[in-house]
């Protein structure tokens, strides 16, 4: 005999990996955004940059993933030495990710926005 329950008669699939990602690679901001926790959270992260093969390994996690990339928490990302580095890293080694950028636009000139679109 067939069950006509609805959690008998439907099938949940679920993709374990996130659909979005926040990959703190520097901890450094020059901003006091209203909005940000920076000034809290800070005194509990570590201080620094992120190294390159620690971002390589989430890279390669990532991999072809359908998946929303953001490479900056509670900071500034364009004080992240290496930020267009790994923006090209990102668009090459995850091609069917899409990356979000938000900046206070304090360090954004001419020079880094053209960077930035490439």
């Amino acid at each position: 005999m067939r069950s006509n329950s609805p959690k008998e008669s439907r099938k949940v699939l679920v993709d374990a990996f996130p659909k979005a990602i926040e990959i703190q690679t520097s901890s450094y901001c020059n901003g006091k955004c209203v909005i940000c926790p920076h000034e809290a959270v800070s005194k509990e992260m570590p201080n620094g940059v992120m190294k390159m093969p620690l971002f390589n390994r989430l890279l390669d996690e990532i991999g072809e993933r359908k998946v929303l990339i953001i490479p900056y928490l509670n900071s500034e990302p364009l004080l992240d030495p290496d930020f267009f580095e790994r923006a090209a890293l990102i668009r090459k080694r995850c091609p069917n990710a899409k990356i979000e950028v938000s900046t206070n636009l304090s360090l954004m000139g001419a020079a880094e926005l053209g960077r930035l679109k490439k």
